[in-house]
């Protein structure tokens, strides 16, 4: 706060000041005193050099004269608040008028100071003006450090989120190509058995007839075909992309079974796909076969946490009542506490922690999905939960 005359000197110091006055002896009069608040004084000699300077200076306060020529004190004041209503303006005159007064106060002046200057007069209204502008000073700096300190602190959860979301893909893919490893052992092991007949065949020095050699082709070309659809999959599956293109949603979820084909199979998870075939999206591919992976992979979880012996998963979708695709997967799981089922789309939120889950799985689902223009949300139904996907 600006108590003593030295504070208060100390911080006016730092202000532009614009001051009009025609009478010359009375000019040099004020400004010894002035000199002693500012260190940058702008002088007009009468209303309309003080408009022309005001218009092209930074002026942070203004002390100016009323009757003067070509533009007199009230026309600069009136020319001033049409640009800034907050700047602060003095009066320094002879004239005690009322009606001068009057057109003052219309105007917005924060000070009226009677020729002859009286020295505690003048520094009592300076103290009460150059404090409120000193205090608009702390504000504005008080404003400021506190957005840098938002944008530093946003900056710094978006940093911790981006490693958090790289933390999930890599564990995604690492269960991803645990899968691609699971697909691809039984076509390796059908061409490994074909091939070592035939080495054995050939070992014996039996001869091959053209049937039996078209039938081993066959039978490997189907595998190896078989396992570069899985890889082409899980190429697109991991290769970042922004395009958004029109999908069927029947095609792209039985490309999905496809992609944890074994995984299902291994957790003796029975799905069922109850889906329009003329029913279309508009949608990144790659980023909502992560929803429904992880969606499928957070429904064998509960499973095997709950002890379910009947797995079933049902994934309907369809039209709804709004006119809008909206897309069920709904398990038997035993579904969600309900003290937790409003907390799971948020970040760092999990209940694997001993399985190492980073809670950033259904979080990641939530931001895709909104990203794709939809909608993921929750409820539990009987015996399991409804993750429900409107678009």
């Amino acid at each position: 706060m600006l108590e003593s005359l030295n504070e208060l000197i100390e911080f006016s110091k730092e202000l532009k000041l614009l001051y009009v006055e025609d009478d010359e002896p009375s000019r040099k009069q004020t400004l010894d005193i002035l000199k002693i608040f500012f260190n940058d004084i702008v002088v007009a000699v009468d209303g309309a050099e003080a408009i022309q300077k005001y218009d092209n200076n930074h002026i942070d306060f203004i002390i100016t004269d009323i009757n003067m020529p070509k533009v007199n004190g009230l026309k600069f004041i009136e020319h001033v608040r049409g640009k800034n209503t907050d700047i602060p303006v003095f009066i320094l005159s002879a004239h005690s008028d009322t009606s001068f007064f009057i057109d003052s106060i219309d105007l917005g002046v924060d000070g009226y100071i009677i020729k002859p200057i009286k020295s505690e007069q003048f520094i009592s209204q300076m103290k009460k003006k150059v404090y409120r502008l000193y205090l608009q000073q702390q504000l504005k700096d008080y404003h400021d450090n506190l957005e840098n300190k938002v944008k530093e602190q946003v900056e710094e959860l978006r940093a911790k989120d981006k490693i958090l979301i790289q933390q999930t893909k890599l564990a995604t893919m690492g269960e991803m190509m645990d899968i691609v490893a699971h697909q691809w052992k039984q076509p390796i092991n059908i061409i490994y058995m074909n091939t070592s007949f035939v080495k054995e065949l050939m070992d014996e020095g039996m001869e091959f007839d053209k049937n039996m050699i078209d039938n081993c082709y066959n039978k490997v070309s189907t595998q190896i075909d078989h396992m570069v659809k899985t890889l082409d999959d899980f190429r697109e599956f991991f290769r970042p992309s922004q395009k958004i293109e029109r999908l069927n949603l029947k095609e792209l979820l039985d490309s999905v079974l496809l992609l944890v084909h074994d995984e299902i199979i291994r957790n003796q998870m029975n799905v069922k796909l109850n889906i329009e075939a003329s029913l279309n999206i508009e949608a990144n591919s790659g980023e909502i076969k992560h929803i429904f992976i992880n969606l499928l992979n957070n429904a064998r979880d509960a499973f095997n946490n709950n002890n379910i012996k009947d797995k079933k998963i049902k994934i309907d979708a369809y039209l709804n009542n709004n006119n809008k695709i909206q897309i069920d997967t709904i398990d038997n799981a035993g579904g969600i506490p309900e003290d937790i089922i409003n907390n799971i789309f948020e970040p760092n939120f999990t209940t694997k922690e001993k399985s190492g889950g980073t809670g950033m799985g259904l979080y990641m689902s939530s931001f895709i999905a909104k990203k794709n223009h939809a909608k993921l949300s929750v409820e539990n139904v009987e015996n399991g939960a409804c993750f429900r996907l409107v678009f």
